[in-house]
């Protein structure tokens, strides 16, 4: 790449200051990342969803970009509805540092990052009926 004849590009490190002193450039502080929530409780805000065709995606990555976890039941799901939202889930959780975990037959819970998970609530999960009432 050829430079215009006359332009001068001038590193970061020399800007000044408009008294003319060089300007001392400061690390920018990293931002929050968000508290780690246990999820505890019935009353806990984790939502289910049962899809029933692809287009419900849509609801499990909203729910997840929002810092809330969910559980994708997909035991009534029709035809490839499985396959295709398993790899879509497995996408989001990758793009967000979340976690995907198999808590039963065809039964998932997706987490964002800032949400851990305890062992006693993981057992419950896996104890919970999923079937359909």
């Amino acid at each position: 790449y050829a430079q215009p004849s006359g332009a001068r590009i001038r590193p970061i490190a020399t800007h000044e200051h408009p008294t003319g002193a060089p300007r001392v450039l400061q690390p920018v502080a990293p931002m929050p990342t968000g508290s780690v929530r246990p999820i505890a409780s019935e009353n806990a805000n984790v939502t289910v969803v049962m899809p029933r065709e692809f287009g419900d995606a849509k609801r499990v990555a909203d729910q997840l970009k929002a810092g809330k976890p969910v559980i994708v039941n997909l035991q009534a799901a029709p035809g490839d509805v499985p396959r295709r939202m398993i790899d879509f889930c497995a996408g989001t959780v990758y793009a967000i540092s979340g976690s995907m975990e198999k808590v039963a037959d065809q039964v998932f819970l997706l987490s964002p990052s800032n949400v851990s998970v305890s062992a006693e609530e993981r057992a419950r999960l896996e104890r919970r009926d999923y079937g359909q009432d």
